[in-house]
């Protein structure tokens, strides 16, 4: 957000490029860490300027043209939009009582988002599994005990000793069942090259190649996520068969099973079929022929994969309507309803997510607040990026000055989670430019009550209780400023 309006212009646009045309800049994790040297600087020119610029327009001659132009639109967005000048200066004194209304009428709300943006939904159900141990414990089970199809698509298959020991265990999944893994291209390259705060066992050394050693001595097939026109696929999904899968925001790397705090769901029933759409389609961008693909008789749909569709597969007693929202190129569902549901939120929003730099999201907020909304923001106390921390201040800054209430997590928390009164929120999405309208994205949304608590007391209660609430707005400088209008691009 532009917190101060006092940076020459000139100084925003040369941050704004800079930082875009670093390649890699679709990962905020090539911000961080160090290791890789020349090597690293090669590949990355390679997998972002040989493929994700010059290969692409042999191979993407559509699709690529329609994501340039989603890039420059987006960036040149980031430019024009006023940001955070003009805003009235806050009284905090003069803000009514935060949460006294009743909240929302989610079956009005929903029926409103059905009619503006037409998600897909399905019936489901959905639990929740909260950082690494949790989660990997009943990943590992689901490989062990795998009887249909398993499909990973993540943004970032790392190459560390978790990474390999969770590649192993795919391997032997291989042997029972057809496992196919799709991750980013250039993500993967970056984190493979970032060293993990926690030290590897002694003598280990990564593979040169995850892909190579995923192949090696199994039967799965990989197939890695072209960075287009420099954007990136950072959905996270997981398939076992046509009706049990994961989304939310983990990908397979030592960060995730120790070092950060993170959120993965687990959904049960036919919306499953719409989260294997997901992955079938990129699955079928991921191919060698790209664009090519769809002059082909088969129009390049797969024959090795049996298709399901959400009307397919039982429902189980109990189940819901899950909705699915995406952000594709110029199809901004994620964005939109969340505007629609701070909007409409009359009791309290919830927000826990590392990386904040929607101005438009912010201001939102603001106003919710203005209208007696509990309004609780959930911080990493390190966002595992320079830039993004300084601007994670500028922009606690301004939230507390207008009575939003900001948590600081002791940790770096990479969870996607959005608690809108009675509505549920959460995926892969981050508040920023890149996953709100550049980056390919999946998040679900949900109303169900108990569904609702169990995001309510497992993640957000307890968060609130291990965080540190900001008593008064951080300190900011022109750094900070500076850092915060830099990250506009992001």
């Amino acid at each position: 957000m532009k917190a101060i309006r006092s940076i020459p212009c000139v100084l925003k646009a040369a941050a704004m490029v800079c930082l875009c045309a670093i390649p890699g800049c679709n990962s905020p994790k090539a911000f961080s860490g160090s290791g890789g040297g020349v090597k690293r600087t090669i590949q990355t020119i390679h997998v972002a300027g040989v493929k994700g610029i010059g290969t692409s327009v042999v191979r993407y001659p559509v699709s690529g043209t329609v994501r340039a132009a989603q890039q420059g639109t987006t960036l040149a967005g980031a430019w024009l939009h006023p940001g955070m000048g003009g805003l009235a200066k806050a009284n905090r004194a003069q803000l009514p009582p935060a949460g006294t209304q009743p909240g929302m009428d989610v079956a009005s709300f929903e029926a409103l988002l059905d009619r503006k943006l037409q998600p897909r939904r399905a019936p489901g159900k959905v639990s929740l599994l909260i950082d690494g141990p949790e989660y990997f414990s009943r990943l590992s089970q689901l490989f062990r005990e795998a009887r249909e199809p398993v499909d990973v698509q993540l943004y970032i298959f790392d190459r560390d000793d978790f990474a390999v020991q969770m590649a192993d265990e795919l391997k032997q999944t291989s042997r029972r069942v057809p496992v196919r893994v799709l991750y980013d291209d250039l993500g993967s390259l970056q984190a493979g090259h970032t060293k993990p705060k926690t030290t590897p066992p002694a003598g280990f050394e990564p593979p040169a190649d995850i892909a190579a050693y995923l192949k090696e001595g199994s039967r799965i097939r990989v197939r890695t996520l072209p960075n287009v026109a420099l954007t990136s696929t950072h959905t996270k999904i997981i398939t076992f068969g046509p009706s049990l899968a994961h989304i939310g925001g983990m990908n397979i790397g030592r960060e995730y099973l120790s070092e950060w705090h993170d959120m993965m769901a687990e959904v049960r029933g036919p919306v499953v079929a719409l989260l294997q759409a997901e992955v079938d389609h990129s699955w079928k961008r991921a191919s060698l022929l790209g664009d090519w693909q769809h002059l082909l008789p088969s129009g390049g749909n797969s024959k090795d994969r049996p298709s399901s569709t959400s009307a397919s597969i039982p429902t189980e007693k109990g189940a819901y309507d899950i909705r699915v929202f995406r952000t594709k190129p110029f199809d901004f569902e994620i964005q939109k309803v969340i505007h629609l549901a701070i909007d409409n939120a009359r009791r309290r929003v919830w927000i826990e997510n590392p990386y904040f730099t929607d101005d438009a999201i912010v201001r939102k907020l603001i106003a919710a607040r203005e209208r007696g909304v509990d309004v609780r923001v959930v911080l990493p106390v390190d966002a595992n990026a320079k830039v993004l921390s300084e601007n994670n201040e500028a922009t606690a800054a301004v939230m507390f000055e207008h009575g939003i209430r900001v948590f600081v997590y002791p940790r770096m928390t990479h969870v996607k989670a959005g608690l809108f009164d009675g509505w549920a929120f959460i995926g892969s999405a981050n508040y920023d430019r890149l996953s709100l309208r550049v980056n390919d994205e999946a998040n679900i949304a949900y109303s169900d009550p108990a569904a609702v608590r169990e995001l309510e007391q497992r993640l957000f209660l307890k968060d609130f209780r291990a965080s540190k609430e900001r008593k008064s707005p951080p300190p900011t400088d022109g750094l900070d400023h500076v850092a915060e209008t830099a990250a506009d691009a992001l």
